[in-house]
């Protein structure tokens, strides 16, 4: 089961929740690049959801198409080169020590006020928005 559809349309049916991603780059140079591409997008002020929709819906990426993706979604090109690369190695390194310590297993990991909710489990995702958006009210 792919759960980007389902944070995607989380997030838009919860415009007035703030949705804080964190890059955690699970399956190597590809996803290192996207998580640069991503910071990218952030860094400039573009259209960051719609990035992660297109490269949630994309087959076969690779750094060129993760460059085209980004650029469309208002990455700037000298952010997406070298330049870029060491101040995202530096936030992967931040994340990956939150991740070790709220000893996250894997990824999806979802964190809504003090649960934290592993995995594709959107019921309980769901639940602790609703929760939430209660406490609030």
């Amino acid at each position: 089961m792919n759960v980007a559809p389902k944070v995607l349309a989380l997030i838009q049916a919860h415009p007035d929740v703030r949705f804080v991603f964190k890059e955690m780059p699970i399956f190597g140079p590809v996803s290192e690049h996207a998580a640069q591409a991503a910071w990218a997008v952030k860094k400039s002020g573009g259209d960051y959801v719609g990035l992660y929709r297109a490269l949630m819906a994309a087959r076969g990426l690779d750094d060129a198409a993760i460059d085209r993706i980004a650029l469309a979604h208002g990455a700037k090109l000298a952010d997406l080169g070298p330049s870029g690369a060491g101040a995202v190695k530096v936030q992967i390194a931040r994340n990956t020590r939150l991740f070790n310590q709220l000893d996250l297993g894997g990824t999806p990991a979802f964190i809504i006020g003090d649960q934290i909710i592993a995995g594709e489990d959107m019921d309980s995702l769901n639940a602790a928005v609703a929760k939430a958006e209660a406490k609030r009210a």
